[in-house]
């Protein structure tokens, strides 16, 4: 969660690395030296885009996740853990933080609404913790109602620290909105159960999902009490002792703690590894502490993973983690596309490490990482109607990938509503002398800075103009500095301003114009950032980005969807001398709050697609020039279902040796919530079958029994019969890692018109099952309007594809 609210600075001195020891109760809880936040409830949002998207948040975001937590059985597990009960328990194991993180997202929009509704509602939930709430502290219900007798046991797997930390961070946030102390007493219960056991017994360990120790932090500044933040901080240092190996027996020569963040010790991590979410909130923690203490090898490493990060792992969006397998990172400068994960709630906790580090060292650089994060890839996290959401967000996709009401694991919705709920808090930060304007938005906000209260205002068309204007309505006593962010993707080396009337020209120095002086009431500052079209190319390094390009303007990546443009985006080409402009648009998406916005228009070249069915050579299809319209893509996926594209190729890409199958209409005989059946059929041909992406076709979570057999089916459908003799398949099978593996057999069939019959094949050709290239069978030729593979599911395992070709 944002937590720069409670708890973020800016170190300007370091002040060395001191030793690890466990305070007394009482002691001042450090803060953070020089630049602070200024709290989202000191802002008051004034421009067109926040303002509608909190409308939306309010008023329909947080009372659905309410009602999903209470459909879902989310809250029916406090009532079940409350009346002591040992079965009832219903979902995944950590199901409590998706309420947590509800809680917390309701309290800050309680902060800015004092919606009576929504505090009765918060009350509510908060009484339910309370009940399920053991006497000595301990609240989780998954452990609580199905095997009590496993608390503690497994620190990797079980989350119950993590859970924890979503607790500490609506807590403190409830705290802050309401100066109520219901759901603090309930976090502080539990938090002191915590310290009992890592400080007063020493007991060694963390949490297989950093997140507890930023919260931690926050739970400090909200009490004053120092035992949290040594307990953050405990959690910090030892990390990388590898206490996991320990923990579930494995030699220390078999371990890979990478997944984990417990490869080595915090201080020694040269780049980003594993899972992306937990990588990111571990990084928030530490930039926390180095915040607080100035450790420089603590502050050394998070500027070489960072640097990895942003200069080698993060997509154009700000978003992170490309595999699927692991819902994390790769190698450098893996950034596909229609396969991209970057889930949301990675670029959430993007936007709160990069905003983190913006605060510790004072550079432009940082905030603008926050600000590519936020408008790109955390937007696109959720829809305009305020009900449907994304778990993965891909770059490309032919038009079946499409927000959910929900999840089984329900992470990104609260996430991404507790961002948009409290996003003031990132535009501003201060000092006593200091005021930086870090991000844009036209609005009001104070802050006690110097010897007192000062107050101001921002006018701006951000982020679809540059235009900013900046005045005191209290200015500060004395001398003072204001800072304005001067974004990199403007170009800009300095810029023309006009300060109190007078004209001058300042220089942009680490990101940054610094204006010096005494102010009085009424004083502004007036200047212009530069917008123009971006074309975005990606380092040559990122191969599977070589010779193409996004568009940006602002802040903002934008897209095609097919909704607007009615041609082939997969056979396109944008030369680099097509002129692109901006205008703006109203009416965009009727029926919400969103009033308009800017969209980009140029021309492209499109190209047909050949039909290489039974032919070796054929014609080149012909091109002609089509109109395009781009939208940004944080609001993609938000009208009718089409295809969409962020990266374009210079030329049209080669034609591919798609066949039948792109016509038809696909089924299968399960669906689960992270299946993607389309993927079947979209062309994408992995490099091995242990390749994940966002589009994956299988039939996981079902697996065939030990013994026996069980059978699912994948299905093509067309318009008119089809003549077929031949047919194609890539496997999928995420060995190592997952629970799909190749099928134990499988068959084709055709429909006869009352029944389904086997396919004949041709002498030689057998229904194979290897691995990492195409698997083809040639059959006698059938006329039919459905065709249908059936798989015999291995033992105790699923299976997928990754395409299913016919010709």
């Amino acid at each position: 969660m944002p937590g720069s609210v409670l708890s973020l600075g800016l170190a300007l001195s370091l002040l060395g690395s001191p030793g690890f020891s466990v305070n007394t109760p009482g002691a001042k809880v450090p803060q953070p030296q020089g630049l602070k936040p200024v709290s989202y409830l000191q802002v008051e949002l004034k421009d067109k885009l926040w303002t509608a998207l909190q409308k939306i948040n309010a008023t329909k975001s947080i009372w659905h996740q309410f009602q999903e937590l209470e459909a879902t059985g989310r809250l029916q597990n406090f009532r079940t853990a409350a009346a002591r009960k040992r079965t009832g328990y219903q979902g995944l194991i950590f199901n409590d933080s998706d309420v947590h993180k509800v809680l917390e997202a309701g309290a800050y929009i309680y902060g800015k609404t004092k919606d009576s509704k929504l505090d009765a509602k918060l009350d509510e939930i908060i009484g339910l913790l309370a009940a399920a709430q053991e006497p000595d502290g301990y609240l989780y219900t998954s452990i609580q109602v199905q095997f009590p007798e496993q608390k503690w046991k497994n620190l990797r797997d079980l989350h119950e620290i993590y859970t924890a930390g979503h607790l500490f961070e609506a807590a403190a946030a409830h705290y802050q909105a309401t100066g109520k102390k219901n759901l603090l007493n309930v976090a502080t219960k539990l938090a002191d159960l915590l310290c009992k056991r890592h400080l007063d017994q020493g007991l060694p360990g963390y949490c297989g999902h950093p997140e507890a120790e930023l919260a931690l932090f926050k739970l400090a500044d909200a009490t004053g009490e120092k035992r949290y933040y040594d307990l953050a901080k405990k959690f910090l240092v030892e990390r990388g002792s590898q206490f996991f190996a320990a923990e579930h027996n494995t030699p220390l020569k078999e371990f890979n703690g990478e997944y984990w963040l417990d490869h080595e010790p915090i201080h020694e991590h040269r780049q980003i590894v594993g899972h992306a979410v937990r990588a990111a909130y571990l990084y928030c923690g530490a930039t926390d502490l180095a915040a607080r203490e100035g450790d420089p090898k603590i502050i050394d490493m998070l500027d070489r993973v960072w640097r990895n990060t942003a200069e080698r792992k993060m997509f154009v969006t700000g978003g992170l983690g490309p595999s699927a397998s692991n819902e994390g990172f790769t190698q450098d400068y893996d950034l596909p596309e229609a396969t991209a994960y970057q889930e949301t709630c990675a670029s959430i906790a993007n936007v709160l490490w990069s905003h983190r580090m913006g605060l510790l060292h004072g550079d432009g650089k940082y905030f603008d990482v926050a600000e590519t994060a936020l408008f790109n890839g955390v937007l696109s996290g959720g829809s305009l109607s305020g009900d449907r959401y994304n778990y993965v967000n891909p770059l490309a996709g032919s038009g079946s990938h499409h927000r959910r009401p929900w999840f089984d694991c329900a992470c990104c919705p609260p996430n991404h509503s507790r961002t948009i709920a409290m996003v003031g808090g990132y535009l501003y930060a201060q000092s006593d002398n200091t005021l930086a304007v870090t991000e844009y938005a036209s609005s009001t906000a104070s802050a006690e800075m110097g010897s007192g209260k000062v107050g101001w205002q921002v006018e701006t068309g951000y982020p679809w103009k540059g235009d900013v204007k900046f005045s005191w309505s209290q200015a500060p006593a004395g001398s003072a500095t204001v800072k304005f962010r001067v974004p990199s993707w403007s170009g800009a080396e300095k810029l023309n301003v006009t300060i109190a009337g007078s004209k001058q020209e300042i220089p942009v120095e680490n990101g940054f114009i610094s204006v010096n002086r005494s102010w009085k009431a009424g004083d502004t500052v007036q200047f212009e950032i530069p917008f123009r079209v971006r074309r975005v190319e990606a380092h040559p390094n990122a191969d599977m980005l070589a010779g193409k390009s996004a568009l940006g303007w602002g802040p903002m990546i934008y897209c095609l969807e097919g909704t607007d443009n009615k041609f082939d985006l997969d056979r396109v080409g944008f030369p680099a001398s097509a002129p692109v402009k901006a205008e703006w648009e109203s009416g965009t998406f009727p029926g919400t709050p969103l009033s308009g916005i800017t969209v980009l228009k140029g021309k492209l070249i499109s190209m047909g697609e050949t039909n290489w069915a039974g032919r070796l050579y054929a014609d080149a299809a012909p091109a002609q020039e089509v109109d395009f319209k781009a939208i940004p893509y944080a609001f993609w996926d938000n009208r009718s279902a089409g295809a969409l594209k962020v990266w374009l190729p210079t030329t049209p890409p080669a034609s591919t040796a798609r066949g039948l199958e792109k016509t038809a209409k696909i089924a299968l005989s399960f669906v689960s919530g992270n299946c993607v059946p389309a993927g079947a059929a979209d062309g994408i041909v992995p490099k091995t079958s242990g390749i994940t992406g966002a589009r994956q076709c299988h039939w996981w979570p079902h697996k065939g029994p030990e013994t026996g057999v069980a059978e699912e089916w994948i299905e093509y459908t067309w318009e008119k019969p089809q003549t077929l003799s031949s047919s194609r398949v890539f496997w999928f099978d995420d060995s190592g890692y997952g629970e799909c593996r190749k099928p134990a057999a499988w068959r084709l069939e055709t429909w006869t018109g009352s029944a389904w019959a086997p396919v004949e094949l041709e002498r030689g050709s057998k229904f194979g099952t290897d691995l990492d290239k195409w698997v083809e069978v040639e059959f006698k030729p059938i006329k039919t309007q459905r065709l249908r593979m059936t798989l015999q599911l291995p033992a105790k395992f699923s299976t997928g594809i990754h395409e299913w070709q016919v010709q």
